[in-house]
């Protein structure tokens, strides 16, 4: 019981990190502004599989896009080896507490499933990204 308080602190304080560094790009608001919009087109560049998944589709309509997750991540995008991962991912208890910041209503259901005995994390539910690995383009 005590490593599973643990590793929920240090999950937290993964999350609560991530959330800083990314500012206001895990805010809950509806809406979107015309940069973010942008931003979630300039990803579908190259993650055009993104686009029709069941997890892009139900944020986006709610206004929330890419940026909102996964801050501006312009290294990322600008990495034509393919190698810099975007701002902000987030894996196993880390996505769950992430989650929790816009899905407060989701708590009780989220510490359900976190006393189960297969613990499970939000986007084996309830959709996620398949990213495709595609080599990187050849230089020279």
């Amino acid at each position: 019981m005590r490593e599973r308080k643990r590793g929920i602190l240090l999950a937290v304080a993964a999350v609560a990190g991530v959330v800083a560094a990314v500012a206001g790009a895990a805010s809950c608001r509806l809406g979107r502004s015309a940069s973010e919009a942008m931003a979630s087109n300039v990803c579908y560049e190259c993650h055009i599989d993104f686009r029709a998944e069941e997890l892009v589709v139900v944020h986006e309509a709610h206004g929330v896009t890419c940026v909102r997750c996964h801050g501006p991540s312009r290294p990322h995008m600008e990495d034509e080896e393919r190698r810099t991962p975007a701002d902000a991912t987030f894996r196993a208890k880390a996505m769950g507490v992430f989650c929790l910041t816009c899905h407060k209503e989701a708590r009780d259901h989220a510490a359900e499933v976190a006393k189960a005995e297969t613990p499970r994390t939000c986007t084996q539910c309830h959709g996620s990204h398949r990213i495709i690995q595609t080599p990187p383009p050849k230089t020279g």
